[in-house]
């Protein structure tokens, strides 16, 4: 009885392995995969026999109803955790948010997907590059151009990539520092300024080819998930950054965040939300930019957090444009071409302010002149 249990357990074990070695063959077609030689070849196949091990026990308790999401076989299956988080390159803000904000009493309205609005350009992908933060930016001023013109239009990440000083290339970036660089240089369409996939030598962005300028970014209020529904259901797309370590796997479904922590390192653009009506589960609609083999079709769905705060640090540091213009805003305090949305926004002028200090400057000097 012993033997033939033996004997039992050895050919279960032989048909996984085949079982695995069949499907790493597969995901190397699917995927394109190569390696440099047999040493990298046999390490990648053990990463990936472990990660499939993974999602089997994932989508386990998913069956069972433990879990809101599923896991499956992807681009990364073949990479080890450390190596998927060291390649999610959104660096944390330092800026503050903006005090321009929204001064709307309109309501959002209960669900929206601004792809049904015409809003949202296909579905790109980043490749081999860290540039998560260029294609968060274009995103948004995408949207928000689409509104104002009525014209869809993708702009150049490599631009970005490429130009942008504040950022590291394919090391990492941040989008309030990318919407500032478009403020001064403004942006080309990706037709002009194809993406490769490294940061290359900055063109001349002079030309009459440019396209949109904003004046700043708005930043909305950190770990405000009201104001960011808000924010998604008046103005537009906006750009998000979250905790990404744990979507190395997501394939379908509403992540719920489980064990993710505030420290973002992933920019998407969250493009809309609603309640799934079978779980009545309120949930973000993010495009991700890792092609349409990732996810679903390229998007997942994050549920909405419990405390209002935001799940995965999610609404740490999210932005929009500060306007979308055709040339560059010389006087910021000028915004009769703001496209605003269906939201009025202002923010102080600083010049009343500097103008007041000069008078009253001059008044007591001249009452201490005087003696009085």
């Amino acid at each position: 009885m012993a033997y033939a249990l033996c004997v039992l357990i050895f050919f279960i074990s032989l048909l996984q392995f085949a079982l695995t070695e069949n499907s790493f063959k597969n995901f190397q077609v699917q995927f394109r995969k190569k390696y440099v030689n047999n040493s990298e070849l046999l390490l990648r196949e053990q990463i990936f026999a472990k990660n499939l091990e993974q999602i089997e026990q994932h989508n386990a308790r998913f069956r069972q109803g433990l879990v809101t999401y599923e896991m499956g076989v992807n681009k990364f299956s073949d990479l080890t955790s450390e190596e998927f988080q060291a390649f999610l390159r959104a660096k944390e803000s330092p800026l503050p948010v903006q005090e321009k904000w929204l001064e709307s009493t309109e309501s959002p309205p209960d669900s929206i997907d601004w792809r049904e609005l015409g809003a949202v350009t296909e579905v790109k992908d980043q490749g081999i590059c860290g540039a998560c933060w260029a294609f968060s930016a274009t995103g948004t001023l995408e949207g928000l151009y689409q509104q104002k013109y009525g014209e869809l239009l993708s702009f150049s990440e490599q631009q970005l990539l490429d130009c942008d000083s504040s950022a590291v290339g394919c090391n990492g970036g941040i989008v309030q520092y990318a919407l500032q660089y478009v403020a001064e240089s403004g942006l080309k369409i990706g037709e002009e300024y194809p993406y490769v996939q490294e940061k290359l030598t900055c063109q001349n962005t002079t030309n009459q080819t440019v396209k949109v300028y904003t004046k700043n970014y708005v930043g909305i209020p950190s770990y405000n998930e009201t104001e960011l529904k808000k924010a998604v259901g008046l103005i537009g797309p906006i750009s998000v950054a979250f905790d990404a370590n744990l979507i190395q796997h997501y394939t379908a479904g509403i992540f719920d965040g489980t064990n993710c922590t505030n420290n973002v390192n992933h920019a998407v653009l969250a493009v809309g939300y609603d309640i799934d009506k079978e779980s009545n589960t309120s949930y973000w609609l993010l495009k991700n930019s890792w092609g349409l083999d990732w996810g679903e079709e390229g998007y997942f769905r994050m549920t909405f957090s419990e405390d209002g705060k935001g799940l995965c640090g999610i609404v740490r540091q999210s932005c929009y444009p500060d306007g979308i213009f055709n040339s560059k805003v010389i006087d910021d305090s000028d915004d009769s071409d703001d496209s605003g949305g269906s939201v009025t926004t202002s923010k102080p002028n600083a010049g009343n302010f500097i103008s007041l200090n000069k008078w009253i400057a001059l008044i007591l000097g001249v009452l201490l002149k005087f003696n009085f």
